[in-house]
């Protein structure tokens, strides 16, 4: 947490004589010298970083801050909702069909057994199990218009 703290105040601290030393000692070449943007790639690929795009950071955002509801067809919704709300469906087709269907799937096909009037239970074919199918419908809508 604390080289998170660093970071995210972009700190740097002093050019002593040693960090000087380190530096001629590490980098083969001199460090004034280096073009950081062309080798920054120039690592393990476990140490490469990318910077999240808007989208990755709404879904991010939305997963995380909707865990309450406890639903997968809830958190599929909102991902898709962000993702379409991107503008950018010709790039992510794929990912968009894939959660149309899980949404497809996700629906309540039939409804309870039995007599489930008599047991004081709704219809729920048609239906999505999580609180507002509402949601889910325009989705779906805005989903077929791609």
């Amino acid at each position: 947490m604390s080289m998170s703290y660093l970071y995210g105040k972009r700190f740097v601290g002093p050019i002593t004589t040693l960090v000087l030393e380190l530096r001629e000692e590490l980098f083969l070449q001199t460090y004034s010298e280096i073009n950081w943007k062309k080798v920054r790639h120039l690592c393990a690929k476990e140490d490469l970083y990318y910077p999240h795009t808007l989208i990755q950071d709404l879904i991010w955002d939305i997963l995380y801050k909707m865990q309450s509801f406890g639903s997968q067809a809830w958190h599929t919704s909102f991902a898709l909702q962000a993702l379409l709300a991107c503008n950018i469906t010709n790039e992510i087709g794929a990912t968009l069909k894939k959660g149309h269907e899980f949404i497809k799937e996700s629906q309540v096909k039939d409804n309870p057994s039995r007599d489930f009037k008599r047991m004081h239970h709704h219809m729920s074919k048609g239906v999505w199990t999580f609180s507002d199918r509402i949601m889910v419908g325009k989705f779906l809508l805005a989903l077929q218009k791609v």
